[in-house]
């Protein structure tokens, strides 16, 4: 996971963050993945306080931790909790104080650096990383709003990823090509297994130099002399086109998709879409978008952006200072949350919100208390839902909200409407929702409830 050297490559750990909580068998060992991570977490954050010790003769055991925006609330208390096993040289734990989703930071960043803007913004973030391709259409807010009593920077309006791109899709595309053109230049000899796993390595660095150039010649040697090869800016464009119009089709969706959140902007961001044929492929197929495609510092905007924002601060009226408050502070509600209801007169369906976006978790809502208008119904089915706009309107339920749960109350036998029935939904800080419900007028002891695992919150 450090070091692109590490032999054998089938050994490599990579991509980590995807297989948080997994385990894998390596040489007949198992290794957890989770320890890896803390592993490599506490390398990074050693290395940072060698270089803050040498610099300005200081060191830190805070940091800022930005996270995968598919990460459920109960990844990413995960991994602050994997973050806050490692420990600095001295043995001091590390300490993690704030938390950010990794567009957001990047959004942040590009806003605070090149465009110089406090305003709010909304873009939609092209992140072609390592293992996967993420699209998330981001409303950044520099100066900070605060919503249901809680302080954010930004908001998720939407977000589609895929695990059929990324830049080791386009690695592997690379290495057939080249391989290719080492059978034909060893007219039926074949590399080593060492000799091809050298190639494999070549791949990236090649990539990344065709980024710069239009012809590459990548040293791969057989037999200890190096092969006469040269690969062109063309020709891998040509071998990997089936995977880029692949993060175009999904670029134009997920804008076609959000009519009320126009990007102002396009932010390239992870080291792939550093690659020339990705913008000039947006262009050109995204004409209205041709002058508003930004290249934001692809490899560390996400950590400048966790940097910058990572410690919620503000000042409050009368108090002096800037008011800090730990990560766990910020750990909130990212959709409104209610319950599907049917007006009795117009029997016209909507929602009725049981908990606002941005309230603080863990939460308890309020008794939701309401009257079952239907003769006969033997039982009651609740369905629970959770917006997926920022302002969803509760009559919208189809364009703006997702079922996510349902729960049915027996009422023993079939009864006439007037039933009045009670409802509220219970959140952890691991995001398991708890729908409870009864019957008014019944004690508690007949609580009907259903727990929702963490897949969303």
């Amino acid at each position: 996971a450090v070091s692109v050297r590490a032999t054998p490559v089938e050994n490599r750990l990579r991509y980590l963050k995807r297989h948080l909580n997994e385990t894998v068998i390596l040489d007949d060992r198992e290794i957890e993945i989770n320890d890896a991570i803390t592993e490599v977490i506490q390398f990074c954050v050693r290395e940072a306080n060698t270089r803050l010790l040498n610099d300005f003769g200081e060191t830190t055991n805070w940091i800022s931790l930005a996270y995968p925006v598919t990460y459920t609330i109960s990844d990413r208390m995960k991994l602050v909790e994997l973050a806050e096993r490692a420990t600095l040289e001295d043995g001091t734990r590390v300490k993690v104080i704030s938390t950010i989703a990794e567009p957001a930071a990047a959004a942040l960043d590009y806003l605070a650096v090149q465009h110089k803007t406090y305003e709010d913004t909304t873009i939609l973030v092209y992140d072609l990383g390592g293992d996967t391709f993420n699209l998330t259409l981001v409303a950044a807010y520099p100066r900070g709003h605060r919503i249901n009593g809680s302080w954010t920077y930004y908001n998720i309006i939407d977000n589609c990823s895929s695990y059929d791109v990324g830049g080791i899709d386009f690695d592997q595309a690379l290495f057939e090509l080249l391989k290719q053109k080492v059978s034909a230049t060893l007219n039926g000899d074949f590399l080593s297994e060492r000799e091809e796993a050298h190639l494999r390595d070549i791949c990236e660095e090649t990539k990344l130099e065709l980024s710069h150039c239009d012809l590459s010649y990548p040293v791969i040697a057989h037999h200890g002399e190096t092969l006469d090869i040269s690969v062109t800016r063309q020709e891998f464009e040509a071998q990997t086109r089936t995977l880029l119009m692949k993060t175009v089709e999904m670029t134009k969706k997920i804008i076609m998709e959000n009519p009320n959140y126009k990007p102002e902007y396009i932010l390239l961001t992870g080291g792939a879409s550093q690659m020339p044929m990705v913008e000039a492929a947006l262009k050109k197929y995204l004409p209205d978008y041709a002058n508003k495609i930004r290249m934001h510092n692809p490899t560390l905007a996400i950590a400048c952006g966790a940097a910058r924002y990572g410690i919620p601060e503000w000042r409050e009226p009368g108090l002096a200072g800037i008011i800090r408050l730990p990560y766990e502070d910020f750990l909130c509600l990212p959709h409104d949350i209610g319950i599907c209801l049917t007006d009795g007169e117009t029997h016209t369906q909507f929602i009725e919100t049981l908990a606002l976006q941005g309230t603080h978790l863990p939460l308890l809502s309020k008794w939701h208390k309401f009257t079952i208008a239907d003769d006969g119904q033997p039982s009651i089915l609740l369905h629970a839902y959770r917006s997926t706009t920022e302002n969803p309107d509760r009559y919208e339920i189809e364009r703006d909200y997702e079922k996510i749960m349902s729960m049915s109350i027996d009422r023993g036998k079939p009864k006439p409407g007037g039933t009045v029935i009670k409802a509220r939904i219970r959140i952890d800080r691991k995001g398991f929702l708890r729908l409870e419900a009864f019957r008014a007028g019944h004690k508690i002891g007949t609580l009907t409830t259903v727990t929702y695992k963490p897949d969303r919150y």
